[in-house]
């Protein structure tokens, strides 16, 4: 059986015409952008609650004031309090915010360089070698790395989809304040009270 390298021009283009399909599909289907802030749906569990959110400058403008319950309290009461001041889902809310910034970080060229080479410095007419006097060089470089193949665009996608990973994360821990207030304050009201 001999094989040759020459295929027929009509056995390469039905697997052209494949290959060309499936990768505008992918194209079409997977690459399209998500805008800033919507590639995770809101959750509706406590969606009208007040959250703690990091604020610019100032840590006065970030957490909003909530008075502690006295009296009867509700859950929804219980619920409010423990997202403001839970420092768990703080600590999460700080993280997403750094997550956003690392999205504007990755969308920008890369910095560039400046390097300074001194060579015999200490060079004087005493040293003499062959070629006359020893100078000192001094050598100044600077350089800019230039990104090909979509290397800053790449970048920016895993940024986002990091930033996409905190965000569950954040609502994981946000559901677990949930559970943990509700079951706690369950369990107090299923208590027998001693008069």
């Amino acid at each position: 059986m001999v094989f040759s390298a020459w295929v027929p021009f009509r056995r390469r283009v039905p697997q052209r015409c494949v290959v060309l399909c499936l990768a505008l599909c992918s194209l079409l289907t997977g690459a399209a952008p998500i805008a800033s802030g919507q590639s995770v749906p809101p959750r509706p569990l406590g969606a009208d609650l007040p959250v703690f959110r990091p604020g610019g400058d100032s840590p006065e403008a970030s957490a909003p004031t909530r008075e502690n319950p006295s009296g009867q309290v509700t859950l929804r009461d219980s619920l409010a309090l423990a997202l403001l001041q839970s420092p768990e889902l703080a600590a999460f809310a700080w993280e997403l915010r750094a997550r956003e910034a690392r999205i504007l970080q990755a969308a920008r060229p890369p910095n560039p360089v400046i390097s300074a080479l001194v060579e015999d410095l200490g060079g004087s007419t005493r040293f003499r070698g062959a070629q006359g006097v020893i100078q000192p060089q001094t050598t100044i470089q600077l350089g800019q790395l230039i990104e090909l193949g979509g290397k800053r665009a790449a970048r920016q996608r895993l940024a986002e989809r990091s930033r996409d990973l905190a965000t569950w994360d954040y609502e994981m821990a946000r559901i677990d304040v949930f559970t943990r207030v509700s079951s706690r304050l369950y369990r107090r009201a299923c208590q027998p009270t001693s008069r």
